[in-house]
């Protein structure tokens, strides 16, 4: 969690939420107000953010705090070492890191006096940094004295763009200037449409590079054969040009560390890895730079504590998300009006490729009002972009940042495809209306015909007062005059008339083409934001999937339904209106989920109910509901004070008020019925705590209250009788109560710990014997467990785990053996506490990770134990369902394989652990028996023996005999898995090699293993005849193999190597191995997997392809196309047993994983992606469903149908998309994807369900 950088933030934040509240105000009408995006307000208030000087100013106003709210707002932060999408300037040369080699080879080439004469050339790619190089790096140092200069005095530094007239920016005094730096030199080209201007300017350059400054022009490489038709410029190009490449790693390690440094920012360990990793293979390219420094820049804006934290960059959004995210929230708030007339804005600062890449354009502020409708609500617009550094703006001017924006920004890259032929007409427009201007308004250069009707339909109502205006208003005066000839012309009418209407059919052609391009386009972007939101908010994940397949069948939206096939599904219940909850519960049954808000309202959701877009309203009250209970038989129970207001919810009329429950307590803090729906127990500020027996809920009875503590009462459970009652008191101590008899009630206090002990939240088991406590006393917020005695005394207290902020809620499930915690960092986690590892004081266990869209409030198991309903303070409620197996690993895996039958898979660790898991025919893969190991060591690998009886798992044991020449045996176990569930160890054998086991195979007979790993005699063949005694045959001389894998039913061996590239081998004879031959094509391999017949043979390689051969005759193997699409190393293939279809995985989080269709080999396919936090992956039987491995070290099963999924994606949607979701994510018309019933069996149309799929969970 981002830690408040100083005591002033949370007062800040307290101060900010009382006064919100007596204003009435919701979370996201204040941040609408303040111009704030609702979670970063939300943060504001719990501390979590430090306000800005802005935000603080704005809330002062709004709220009308006359300057208390500003006193407790810090002064503005340090500035930003990183500019973002913008260059760096001169007065950021300080920052400015990374480039010094190139710095000092542009400055030598300027000084050269062999070349002097013609203009230094600087060419490179958009978003290769020239700018910044000319500014932030040349310019210091030619003021520092770099550069002779031609006349005596301080160096001095003149800049300039061509824009449209050129000669009108050359005005240098060559008398007082040292260096000329001519930016953007393309413009010359793209903006200036008079040639023989475009002559001169060039000639003029090259006159005063000869006679005055020196001369230095930046242009981009696309424009590199423009300058050729210029002799000037030619020869400049052929003698004094310095081409300009991306940054490789080292340098751009610097550009990371060094500004951090400079401006006193530590950096967190680990972070420079991640950012160079998500860059990818593209770290190293054009268009790396502008992501990464506006990465750094949002990552810095989330920095803590004076440090770039990677939790801080993960809420960017990641390299190749920031933009996009920064962009989005910048649009997110916006006005109605201002989000409406914000593409025509934008996209007038865009000028259209024709030939070459999109550019930027500068515009002036009064024509993009004139074009946009009205001055202020452009400015408006201009100001938020500016803001968020993606506009760059003057008091007359207005340009995008970076080209960056264009490709990196889903919305405006939809804006321009929508519209191009527009933005064409426009910009020519714009072109020649200028032209006409510049030369005295000739009636030559006026449009006509067609061309006139397409600008004309263009343009519109804008302003004539616009150069365009006023042209195509000429330019309609001269058709009027032209038409009154014309009418004497009939022939001419009439063929005119037969072109007119051919030109209309190409007009509704075009058009119909536009408008599918258009709903292409929206299902593309939507289907990314789906991709985008996913990890943190699965159901609008699935919503916004829905919505991309809707608009258009296109890859990335079936992508984008397939991405989220995978169980659990989070069922979501949010309305359109303030969602600031200040209390949630949920019915044992799963049935009612309950959110206060702070006027008052209880929102009630029956998830049984057919549609989820309107809760029932209950008022409870006029104040902030503190505490909500659900009791099994669908009572409701809130509290504002120390009464406590009951509902009968059963029925389907309207909820009907029961009577009161008062009582002497004060103002209550926690409130709970029990499981069994027998008991109510309350606790107040006063530290008094009351039972009450609600066997019937609609007459309750006092059983018993009782001074509990001095202090208040922080929060209490019961088991499931209400025999038991836990509690937590305002000394952060926590007792467990003996309530057989509630009017004598028993006290058993916990036991002390060592450290200072600060519980706030606790859990009790329904059999009421083990209590589960969340401590916020130190900074590892862990989770304890504590046994309780059959008296109910209870033990000293073992941590089962950390969580990484403050737990808001426990919940044991109904049968006792999970226990979930959701934090307020919006994560919630579950462990099987039946399942739990003692390691000393530490009890150790997986837990399945499940990630919310907001700060968890709390959670509800339902009454099977399957399903989970969690409660958010800005985001409505999740129900997750079903709930897979709580099974995983506690460190990474090493290796997922299936059995050749693909009923069983095998999952290793770097934990020492192995787990058999049974894949079914359909549902989630189910863990089977234990875990097995190998000598306690972590596990490198794992082979099923072709029969599915034996398990082989390898690893690596050191060999300490000699200490002062260490080295490594390669280790193996075998397994007896004839009954998967009660597995049985066999035999374990040792080689002496020189590093750890990679990767095993067993012969098709089942009485040889192969191992292969790294070192120089890699490649072990064993005897397992026998496996209670496998033996090492022999040790071939080949290094660093990193795959195996049997051909069919021969003794021909395929491995793959780290250097060798892919061979073949001759096991027949296991103490002869013999080589046949190597294979063509892949030169390092870090994968391979061949079809049952052994006909076809695929292998990942670190070259981001996938390489395979046709091994038909395996003494002339051929070499098939290799396919590519990967961004990294492709650490594991997977082909099915036919060869119809494979599956590739990068191994490593996040994904993609990729699955291919190879059904027709001159046209390979791919099929499906799965953008997300996977590993590696293997394809179920039929190859219609495939499993991964997960961030959170477990297994999951996804399916290819996107039909099939849509449609269970359907039922289990939930609430629709509110208006504001389908605003922000720019939906606009698409209509509904699902029916208004999510139960039917009828999907909306482009979703129609194909039947006969298996859908797993």
């Amino acid at each position: 969690m981002q830690q408040p950088e100083d005591e002033d933030t949370p007062a800040f934040g307290a101060e900010l939420r009382r006064r919100r509240i007596e204003a009435g105000k919701s979370l996201k009408g204040l941040a609408d107000e303040v111009y704030c995006t609702k979670g970063h307000l939300s943060r504001v208030e719990n501390g979590q953010k430090r306000p800005g000087a802005e935000l603080a100013r704005e809330c002062d106003r709004v709220l009308g705090a006359k300057g208390a709210l500003l006193a407790l707002a810090r002064p503005a932060p340090p500035p930003c070492p990183y500019p973002g999408l913008a260059s760096f300037g001169t007065e950021d040369a300080r920052w400015f890191s990374g480039r010094d080699r190139a710095t000092a080879e542009l400055v030598c080439l300027l000084a050269d006096p062999s070349t002097a004469g013609h203009p230094v050339m600087l060419i490179g790619p958009s978003g290769v940094g020239k700018s910044s190089l000319l500014r932030a790096g040349v310019t210091p140092a030619v003021t520092g004295g770099a550069l002779p200069g031609r006349v005596p005095g301080p160096a001095a530094v003149r800049y300039l763009t061509p824009t449209a007239r050129p000669m009108a920016q050359l005005h240098v005094p060559t008398d007082s200037c040292t260096l000329l730096i001519v930016d953007q030199f393309e413009e010359l080209f793209t903006l200036c449409d008079d040639e023989a201007e475009r002559d001169v300017f060039a000639d003029e350059l090259c006159r005063l590079a000869q006679a005055g400054p020196a001369v230095v022009a930046a242009i981009r490489a696309d424009f590199y054969g423009h300058c050729l038709a210029h002799p000037g410029l030619r020869e400049a190009l052929r003698t004094r040009s310095l081409p300009l490449g991306p940054m490789d790693r080292a340098e751009l390690r610097l550009a990371i560390t060094e500004p951090a440094a400079a401006a006193g920012l530590a950096l967190e360990p680990g972070l420079v890895e991640v950012l160079l990793r998500d860059l990818g293979e593209h770290a190293c390219e054009v268009g790396a730079l502008p992501l990464l420094s506006h990465t750094l820049r949002a990552t810095w804006q989330h920095r803590a504590d004076g440090m770039l934290t990677v939790a801080g960059y993960e809420r960017t959004g990641g390299v190749h998300g920031a933009v996009a995210t920064t962009a989005e929230r910048a649009y997110a708030r916006l006005t109605p009006q201002e989000q409406k007339i914000a593409p025509t804005v934008l996209l007038g600062l865009v000028r259209v490729g024709e030939g070459t890449s999109d550019t930027r354009r500068r515009a002036e502020r009064r024509a993009l009002a004139a074009s946009a409708g009205g001055q202020a609500v452009v400015k408006a617009v201009v100001e938020e972009f500016t803001r968020a550094r993606l506009l760059t703006a003057d008091a007359e001017h207005v340009e995008i940042s970076h080209e960056a924006l264009l490709h990196a920004w889903p919305r405006l890259r939809e804006w321009i495809d929508a519209d191009r032929v527009g933005l064409l007409v426009r910009q020519r427009l714009t072109d020649d209306a200028t032209a006409w201007q510049a030369a005295g308004r000739d009636d030559s250069h006026l449009y006509r015909g067609s061309r006139l009707a397409a600008a004309e339909e263009w343009h519109g109502c804008a302003d004539d007062q616009t150069v365009e205006g006023a042209f195509l208003a000429a330019a309609h005066r001269r058709r009027q005059r032209d038409t009154r000839r014309r009418r004497r012309l009939t022939a001419a009418l009439a063929a005119l008339a037969v072109t007119a209407v051919a030109a209309a059919i190409f007009a509704v052609d075009q058009a119909g083409r536009a408008t599918r391009q258009a709903a292409q386009a929206v299902s593309a972007r939507l289907g990314a934001e789906a991709d985008a939101v996913r990890p943190n908010d699965p159901a609008l994940a699935a919503h916004l999937a829905l919505a991309a397949l809707q608009a258009a069948d296109t890859p990335q939206a079936r992508n984008a339904v397939i991405g989220s096939s995978a169980p659990p599904y989070a069922t979501r219940y949010v309305s359109g209106g303030p969602a600031d909850a200040t209390a949630w519960a949920g019915s044992p049954d799963g049935r009612i989920l309950a959110e206060a808000t702070p006027a008052g309202d209880v929102r009630v959701w029956d998830t049984a109910a057919t549609r989820h877009d309107r809760p029932l309203l209950v008022h409870a009250g006029t104040a902030a509901i503190a505490r909500l209970a659900v009791h099994p038989g669908h009572v409701l129970a809130a509290t504002d004070s120390g009464r406590v207001r009951l509902w009968d919810l059963r029925g389907n009329g309207p909820p009907v008020r029961l009577p009161d429950l008062s009582s002497d307590q004060g103002p209550l803090t926690a409130m709970e019925f029990s499981a069994d729906g027998s008991r109510l127990a309350t606790g107040d500020d006063h530290g008094r705590l009351a039972l009450w027996d609600t066997t019937d809920p609609r007459h309750p009875e006092p059983l018993h209250r009782w001074q509990a503590t001095q202090d208040h009462i922080l929060d209490l459970a019961l088991s499931r009788d209400g025999r038991a009652l836990a509690t937590v008191e305002g000394d952060h101590q926590a007792t467990v109560w003996d309530t057989t008899d509630p009017r004598h009630p028993q006290s058993h206090p916990l036991p002390r710990q060592e450290h200072r002990q600060n519980f706030k939240t606790v859990a009790l088991s329904p059999d009421g014997r083990t209590l589960a406590l969340a401590d916020a006393a130190v900074s590892a917020h862990p989770i304890l467990l504590a046994r309780l005695a059959p008296d109910g005394t209870p033990s000293r207290p073992r941590e089962l785990s950390a969580s990484p902020s403050t737990v808001a809620d426990l919940a044991f499930s109904p049968d006792g053996t999970a226990l979930a915690a959701g934090d307020i960092d919006a994560q919630v986690r579950i462990w099987n506490v039946k399942d739990v590892r003692h390691d000393k004081e530490r009890e150790t266990s997986w837990s399945l990770t499940l990630r919310q869209p907001g700060e968890v409030l709390g959670l509800a198991f339902g009454p099977d134990g399957t399903s989970l309903a969690v409660g958010t303070r800005t985001d409505g409620s999740r129900r997750w369902q079903p709930l897979p197996p709580l099974a995983g690993h506690v460190r990474p895996l090493t290796t997922l394989k299936a059995s050749q039958d693909r009923r069983l898979a095998i999952t290793t660790s770097a934990d020492g652990t192995a787990r058999l898991w049974d894949v079914p025919a359909a549902g989630a893969p189910r863990p089977l028996g234990t875990t097995l190991t190998c000598q306690d060591l972590p596990l490198t690998g794992a082979a099923f023996s072709p029969d599915r009886h034996t398990l082989a798992l390898t690893t690596a044991a050191p060999d300490t005999s000699d200490p002062h020449k260490p080295t490594t045996w390669a280790a193996m176990c075998l397994w007896d898995i004839s009954h998967p569930e009660a597995p049985r160890p066999l035999g374990h054998g040792h080689a002496h090699t020189e590093n750890h086991i990679n990767d095993a195979a067993f012969s098709p007979d089942g009485r040889t293993l192969v191992t292969g790993g790294n070192g120089n005699h890699a490649l072990v063949v064993w005897d397992v005849s026998d496996p209670g005694h496998p033996r090492p045959h022999t040790r071939s001389p080949l290094s660093t193999v990193t795959s195996l894998t049997f051909l069919g039913r021969t003794a021909t061996l395929a491995v793959g190597t780290d250097k060798a590239g892919a061979q073949l081998w001759d096991v027949q004879d296991p103490h002869h191995p013999r080589l046949i031959r190597p294979l063509p094509g892949a030169l390092s391999v870090a994968s391979l997997s061949a079809t049952d017949d052994g006909r076809l043979l695929a292998a990942g390689s670190d070259n981001q392809r996938i390489h395979l051969w046709d091994l038909t005759r395996p003494l002339a193997p051929v070499a098939l196309p290799a396919l590519s699409g990967h961004k990294g190393t492709v650490w594991q293939v997977d082909l099915d047993a036919r060869g119809q279809r494979l599956l590739s995985t990068n191994g490593i989080s996040p994904g993609p994983a990729r699955i291919w269709d190879l059904r027709e080999r001159d046209r390979i396919g791919q099929a499906v992606s799965v953008e997300g936090t996977t590993g590696v992956g293997v394809l179920t039987g039929d190859a219609e469903e495939f499993l991964l491995t997960t961030s959170d070290h477990a297994l999951r099963r996804w399916s290819t149908d996107a039909s099939a999924v849509a449609g269970l994606l359907c039922r289990r949607a939930g609430s629709p998309l509110t208006a504001e979701e389908r605003q922000l994510y720019g939906i606009g018309e698409i209509s509904a994807p699902c029916p208004e019933d999510p139960r039917q069996g009828a999907l909306a149309p482009g979703l129609a369900a194909a039947g006969g799929a298996s859908i797993p969970g």
